[in-house]
């Protein structure tokens, strides 16, 4: 049996795209939207 896994952490900012879910501000001055994710993978086999 093999067991793999891996941890990523990714963070994307984009510079051409706004958040529009942010209140309170006039159109085209939104703040530019980004995210950040926690990516594990796990691999497994099972041969016999």
């Amino acid at each position: 049996m093999l067991l793999r896994s891996k941890y990523n952490y990714m963070q994307f900012n984009y510079q051409d795209f706004r958040d529009l879910r942010a209140e309170g501000f006039t159109p085209g001055t939104e703040p530019l939207y980004s995210f950040s994710a926690n990516v594990l993978r796990l691999f497994v086999s099972i041969w016999y």
